[in-house]
């Protein structure tokens, strides 16, 4: 298939392109999304506590997510591996696919209550939550008012989904030195992603101040990895780079 049967194909799918029309519709759903929230919080807080509290559906949902586009980004590397048959190109993938697997991991505490397996005594010491995770350790956890996971993944989620993106559209050197580094870029739809995310937990906190809402701006942002994995999965994210000629592996 040539280049551009591929592009119809991609777009026909999951339109993850930097248009405005495509600008337009994402930042609708995410609005549409945050609404649905809002709206359950204000009618049936049985129904919003169940789904912000841990170890519940949306942070299942979370977890299932990032560990799709930790997979999604291992399997846009073992693609471009194929072709190249050289590990500079994928260097990124790799590590990115690593992280969201890690996260994933992280978020439902490595299958702990899923599998109600014994955790080591020392572990459980310096875990707030006696969880075997990271995420919930005394010197990293949310209840730090310094340094917590959560502040982390929203100064992760700034960064890969509004600082760099914006760059690369805006500043051609920064453009050009991303490219040399093969580094994936998330699509310009995940600023509005991340507006709403921050947007949401701000105005729910004026609203339910007793209780957090981290677990939905976590959701939010969630869906913006899976839309980074699939802008690179489908080579979105770079309009792809062109490949020698003769190698077909990826037509």
């Amino acid at each position: 298939m040539n280049r551009a049967g591929v592009g119809t194909a991609e777009k026909r799918a999951v339109d993850l392109s930097n248009q405005p029309g495509t600008y337009f519709v994402w930042t609708l759903l995410f609005l549409c999304l945050a609404a649905i929230f809002f709206i359950i919080m204000v009618t049936d807080m049985e129904l919003y506590l169940l789904l912000v509290k841990e170890s519940a559906y949306t942070e299942l949902l979370t977890a299932i997510l990032y560990l799709a586009s930790g997979l999604m980004f291992w399997v846009r590397a073992w693609q471009v591996y194929r072709v190249e048959r050289s590990f500079k190109g994928i260097v990124f993938y790799l590590l990115f696919g690593l992280m969201f697997v890690f996260i994933a991991g992280e978020e439902e505490s490595w299958g702990q209550w899923m599998f109600h397996y014994e955790v080591p005594e020392g572990i459980t010491r310096i875990n707030v939550q006696n969880e075997l995770n990271v995420h919930n350790m005394a010197f990293f956890s949310k209840y730090s008012h310094i340094f917590n996971t959560h502040r982390l993944l929203a100064a992760m989620a700034a960064i890969l989904f509004v600082i760099l993106p914006l760059l690369k559209a805006w500043v051609p050197r920064v453009r050009a030195l991303l490219e040399a580094l093969r580094f994936p870029v998330a699509p310009l739809l995940c600023v509005p992603l991340f507006v709403v995310a921050i947007a949401y937990e701000k105005v729910a906190m004026m609203v339910l101040a007793h209780w957090s809402h981290a677990e939905i701006a976590e959701f939010f942002y969630s869906i913006g990895f899976l839309l980074y994995a699939l802008s690179v999965y489908t080579r979105a994210d770079q309009g792809d780079r062109k490949l020698p000629k003769g190698n077909t592996a990826e037509t």
